[in-house]
């Protein structure tokens, strides 16, 4: 969602080109007729997250940064890595989500609900 409001008000907040392909998650190249083409852009978890949180607060006109000092940062690092395992697990081991594996997910999901209200009472 702050990735497309950001896009919708791209003049007015001034993205860079770089910014702007990496908002509509698109890459650009040439095909084999010289035309030029857009491609989906797969962004990492970590860093398109905290870009998605600067971008909002862009959108909302507040000074922010992401609180990666919160143990909920670490929760959402930790999940990203449940989520990598349990999508390619190398045994079935690796695909059983363990009440462990909640719990971290459940922290991280807190500390990104807090991050967008922090952005949400500042705008």
């Amino acid at each position: 969602m702050a990735k497309q409001g950001a896009l919708t008000f791209s003049c007015e907040l001034g993205l860079t080109p770089a910014e702007l392909a990496l908002a509509s998650e698109e890459t650009y190249a040439l095909d084999d007729n010289g035309q030029a083409v857009a491609k989906p852009k797969f962004l990492r978890i970590r860093g398109n997250t905290l870009f998605a949180l600067r971008l909002a607060a862009r959108v909302a006109h507040v000074t922010f940064e992401p609180d990666r000092k919160a143990p909920g940062w670490q929760a959402f690092l930790d999940a990203i890595e449940v989520r990598n395992r349990i999508t390619h697990p190398n045994s079935v081991e690796e695909s059983t989500i363990t009440d462990a594996d909640l719990v971290i997910v459940r922290k991280a999901q807190a500390w990104f609900d807090s991050q967008n209200r922090a952005v949400g009472q500042q705008g």
